[in-house]
């Protein structure tokens, strides 16, 4: 790292992580799932603890599929905080994007 990189670092400041998504933690770690499919799913903070990602697999009907979901609230380029609209899109190694909006508290 150059001393110019090293500046430009120590100068950008990073956002504190929303403190509504605190309620997320209750997810982080190693689940497993069952029912109309089964397979295994893991959440986890990206640094910084703005946005949890969640990476999985499972079977459903003799297929086996893989699927990483990033969730977090949307904040546009320029925007001075982040919107309260709590998203998350799932990419699928089928090459599928599903979008969601979701509602969180500290209970559901």
């Amino acid at each position: 790292m150059t001393a110019t990189e090293s500046k430009r670092t120590r100068m950008r400041r990073t956002p504190e992580a929303d403190p509504g998504l605190k309620a997320l933690n209750k997810l982080v770690g190693t689940w497993r799932v069952s029912g109309d499919a089964a397979g295994k799913t893991t959440y986890a903070w990206m640094d910084g603890g703005r946005f949890l990602i969640q990476h999985g697999t499972y079977q459903r009907d003799g297929t086996a599929y893989k699927y990483m979901r990033v969730i977090g609230y949307e904040h546009a380029p320029g925007d001075a905080l982040p919107s309260k609209v709590l998203t998350s899109r799932v990419y699928t190694d089928t090459g599928d994007t599903l979008d969601y909006t979701s509602e969180i508290d500290e209970e559901t």
